[in-house]
Parts: C-alpha cells; sequence; structure tokens
C-alpha cells in the first residue's frame, strides 16, 4: 500500500469545484484536491479553498480542519462564534449548520468520516 503524501502542500495546485451553493452575499468560489478517500466512502482528506462571501453550510460529516490562509469565521446556529485564521484548528461534527463568512480567500487542510 502506498502512502499518500504531499512534500509540499503550498505548491499543490487545486481543482476548480465551481461556485458555492446557498450564497448569503458576494459569489464564493470553491476550489480544492482530495489527497485520499476511502473507497467506501467513509472518510477522505486533502485541501480546501473558499474565495470571500457568506453562505449557509451544513457539514455532513465529522471534519476536522486547520487553516493555513485567509480569514473569517462560522456562526454556529447557536450563536457560537468560531474564528478562522493561519494556525486555527476547528472540528465540526456531523451536522453542524450555520454560516460561513470568509473575507480573505481561506485554505484549509481536512479530514472528513
Amino acid at each position: 500500500m502506498t502512502t499518500p503524501h504531499w512534500p509540499n502542500a503550498a505548491a499543490v495546485t487545486l481543482d476548480d469545484w465551481g461556485p458555492s451553493k446557498n450564497v448569503l452575499e458576494g459569489a464564493p468560489h470553491l476550489s480544492g484536491k482530495v489527497m485520499h478517500a476511502n473507497p467506501d466512502g467513509s472518510s477522505e482528506c486533502g485541501l480546501w479553498s473558499c474565495t470571500p462571501g457568506r453562505r449557509r453550510v451544513t457539514i455532513p460529516a465529522d471534519e476536522f480542519c486547520y487553516f493555513v490562509a485567509g480569514r473569517g469565521s462560522y456562526i454556529a446556529d447557536d450563536g457560537q462564534d468560531i474564528p478562522i485564521a493561519p494556525g486555527a484548528m476547528v472540528f465540526f461534527p456531523a451536522g453542524w449548520s450555520g454560516l460561513c463568512i470568509v473575507t480573505e480567500t481561506v485554505t484549509k487542510a481536512f479530514m472528513s468520516r
């Protein structure tokens, strides 16, 4: 079995994943690259990026995020404000919902299961 790895993740070219859905303000656009996905769909990891805007999100599976670039915040339906900036780590439990507000293009490493 080969171990997926990117020796220089900052140099990885992200794929265009198109305009975001559930947009409330602006025109957020998504890009990313999946490093590994289990064949049964039970987990995946990689890089994800979003340009500025405000959108409604529901996270379907547990997701761990480590933000490497950009600024913004997630605001949970219960009002919790989760600021994001380089170095921030966030764990979203399956079913988390709220707002994603990106003020400066955000890039994160993620693992979902």
